[in-house]
Formats: structure tokens, sequence, C-alpha cells
């Protein structure tokens, strides 16, 4: 696992993962945002919905975001058991949270950003 981070993939948010989409982005994706330069189009059935300025992710359509001050940032469903949600952190460095990931979601190393240059 990447030592600084891990999220919760499934199916074509592996794809995502591993560089095998073809640009398109998938559910729960990152989409945009300012400074964001990764894929902007969602896979079937979902669209680009912003969260603030600087997110935004595919989504089902008429999905719209809680308010900031709305609570749950979605890291465990008590409901369903103890593991992060797709989407979600499920492992790196000083990581004391959930391990394993819903369903048949798998917990993958997300690449670290590449620095961008620092323009004069």
């Amino acid at each position: 696992m990447n030592d600084q981070y891990s999220a919760c993939f499934s199916g074509c948010a592996a794809k995502v993962a591993k560089n095998n989409n073809n640009g398109v982005q998938c559910l729960y994706g990152q989409c945009g945002g300012e400074g964001y330069t990764g894929p902007t189009e969602c896979e079937p059935s979902t669209v680009c919905t912003p969260r603030d300025a600087t997110w935004s992710e595919c989504r089902p359509e008429g999905y719209q975001f809680p308010s900031a001050d709305g609570g749950d940032d979605g890291v465990v469903d008590s409901s369903v058991d103890q593991c992060a949600l797709v989407s979600k952190q499920c492992g790196g460095a000083l990581w004391t949270g959930p391990t394993c990931c819903q369903g048949m979601a798998v917990c993958l190393p997300v690449r670290p950003a590449t620095p961008t240059p620092a323009v004069a």
C-alpha cells in the first residue's frame, strides 16, 4: 500500500486507479475543481457534481452534496459493517480508521500528486 494514502475502489474506479480507463472518471471519482487536471468526463449514468470550488466528483444524476454542516463524511456506514465506503480512505501512514472496504471494493494505493513546478 502507498505509505501516505490508500482508498477503496471498485469496478470502474479500480481501472482508474490503475490508469486503464481511457480518461473517464467513475462514480465518486474527482472530475473537477480548482487546479484539477485529471479526467472530467464521468462514466455513464453519472454527472460531474460540484461540492465546492476545489472539488467536483461523479455522482448519480440529481445528487446534491449535503450542506457543509451536514455531518457525515462517509468513511464508515456502521449499519452495514465497519469497512470504508468506496472512494474513502482505507490505509496510509498513521491511518487508524478502517483498513477494509465494503462490498467487492478493494483498498488500493493512491498515486501521490506530481508537484507542479513553480512559475516565476
